[in-house]
Parts: structure tokens; sequence; C-alpha cells
């Protein structure tokens, strides 16, 4: 069975307390998208605390959100941490490493030719595609009107992702039980579904995002299909990616309000840059075997033997024809006849 694509490696410091990385330094290794997000989410738990902003406007209504164009619910009820502390550290910290590995590895510059603030447009696609999955599955389940926090549904989408990437990684579930990667959604909603931690509905929502995603990027029906129907190829449904790409249209988008450049990608072939071959063509003067060199003189006539790159690119009847004199084995050049 194929090992997994990526391989996460958690590097220490190696015994060296100068080496401890401080807060300012901790924020900045944070991949952009990602910093954004973590920072929005402890950002809107002050503000929350504070109450300084009432939550209503953070949660995700859809007659609130598309009636009066209040677009940014689609955003912050994805990052609404749960009020009790243990529960909001794991969703902060779900956050961070989830999306963190995914905009490194999953979607990272590796898999792009793009560059600057354009590597990062692949994965807010992801994020769009995903938030809007769920809050559309989540309006025709409980309808119009009915406010919801899809931060479960959010944190169960980007976990599913992960696990395909890290399915034969073994991961520290709550820092006590050693699993498989593959196995760590099913934990989770095995949790969520027993201990009512989180919404059910909702994470099972945000796991069914995830798959129908991995369905639409492979062009299969997915790795549980696979599975089930055991088919001979153990990538199936998680390789190879790329078959549900950024349109055009998002990518323009995205660079417009970033202020870059956006250029066609072009493949990622070693092959792209090599600079056609030169053809040269044959321009000097034929000689028989045995005889001085011809003089320009003897060289204008008729039964010069001068050939030229085109006449060698005639074709076959071109070859065949022979132009000089014919002499036998022998005899010497009877010029005098």
């Amino acid at each position: 069975m194929a090992g997994p694509r990526n391989v996460h490696v958690l590097h220490g410091n190696g015994g060296h307390n100068d080496d401890v990385m401080g807060l300012k330094e901790f924020w900045l290794s944070i991949p952009p998208v990602t910093r954004t997000l973590f920072t929005l989410s402890i950002f809107m738990t002050i503000v929350a605390r504070l109450h300084l902003i009432s939550p209503w406007y953070a949660i995700y209504v859809w007659d609130w959100t598309f009636k009066k164009v209040q677009l940014w619910r689609l955003l912050t009820s994805c990052l609404i941490l749960s009020p009790s502390a243990m529960p909001a550290l794991m969703e902060l910290y779900s956050i961070y490493d989830r999306s963190s590995q995914l905009e490194r590895a999953h979607f990272g510059p590796g898999l792009s030719n793009r560059r600057g603030p354009m590597v990062s447009v692949d994965y807010i696609y992801y994020l769009c595609f995903c938030m809007l999955s769920i809050t559309t599955a989540t309006t025709i389940l409980y309808g119009s009107d009915y406010p919801l926090v899809l931060t479960s549904g959010f944190i169960s989408c980007i976990t599913y992702t992960w696990s395909i990437d890290n399915a034969n990684v073994k991961i520290m579930f709550y820092g006590l039980i050693p699993v498989w990667g593959k196995y760590f959604p099913l934990i989770q909603l095995f949790i969520s579904f027993v201990f009512n931690d989180g919404d059910f509905v909702i994470s099972l929502i945000g796991f069914g995002t995830g798959y129908l995603y991995a369905c639409l990027d492979t062009h299969t029906l997915g790795p549980i299909w696979g599975m089930i129907s055991r088919k001979a190829d153990p990538t199936y449904g998680i390789l190879p990616n790329g078959k549900f790409p950024t349109p055009w249209w998002f990518a323009s988008l995205y660079a417009r309000i970033a202020g870059a450049d956006h250029e066609p990608q072009r493949p990622s072939n070693s092959f792209v840059n090599v600079p056609p071959r030169e053809t040269r063509t044959f321009s000097g003067r034929g000689q028989r075997l045995g005889t001085a060199p011809a003089t320009p003189s003897q060289s204008s006539g008729s039964d010069s033997a001068r050939t030229s790159g085109t006449q060698l690119r005639g074709g076959a009847s071109n070859l065949n024809q022979f132009q000089g004199r014919g002499q036998r084995v022998g005899q010497t050049d009877s010029t005098s006849n």
C-alpha cells in the first residue's frame, strides 16, 4: 500500500533554550491565510467576551447573510469558538494545526508555479468552496431563518482533507491515544455524537463537504468507495490532485484584491524551458574519392557535386540521384577524352 504523500515531522529545538520561539516569531511563522483565520478567531472571542459587539453579528442566518448582504457571516460563523475553555482551546488548535499543514503542503507552493501573494489562491478557493457548501447544506436542513454556528463543520471539513494527506501517520488523539490519521475524522465524529461535543449534524455536514471536494479533486467516488469496492489502485480517491482547479475568474478577482500580477499557470514540466534545437543545412562541396579538389571553374558546371541542405530535405527521390561521373576502380581519370 502506498505511503502518505506528505510526511510531517515536528522538529524540536535540539535542547537549546536559546532557540525558543517568541510570540512575534511564532505569529509570523504561521502561513498568511491560517494566520488570518487564527487571529480572527482570537479577536472574535475577546470581543464577544468583552461584550463590545453582539455575537449575533457573527453567526450565520441565510436571510441576514444574503438578503441584507452581510456576507462576512459566511466567514465569522465558522470561527466562533466555544464558550468553554477546553473545547475552545481544542478548536483553536485544530484551526491552527490543520489549516497550517493544508496551506503549506496540500495547497503549498511546492505543487504550484505561482509566487508571491498568488501562492495562497488555491487554498482560499478551497476554503470558499467549503464554507459555501456547508452553509448551503445547513440552510436546506434547518431553514433560512435558523441561526447557526458552523465552527464544528468547518473544522471537520479541513480535518478530513488533512486526514487524506496523513492517512498513514500516527496522531496522538488528545495527546493520549495513538491513532492513524485516516481514522481521526471517524473518531472525532464518534465523540461528537456520543458526548455531544459540538453539533453532530453540522460536523457530519463538514465531513461530507470535505469528501465531496476529494471526489471533485480526483474525479472519483472518493476513498471510502474505493475501500468498499476494493479497488486495485490503493490511491483511488486520493491521487492525483488538481482535477478541481481554481477557476480563472476567481484567480483574477483575487489578484485584483491582493494587488498581485496574475499570470496563467504553466505546467511544471522540466522540459518547458529547454530551447529548441537549431537546424543547420549543409552547404559544402561534394568530391569523389581519389580525385583532387575541384576548382571554382569546374564546380560551376552542370556536373558539379555541390549539394545544398534544401536538396537533402527534398525527399528520397533526390537522394537517389547521383550527379557525378562514374569511374572503375584502378583506372585514372581520362581527361583527354
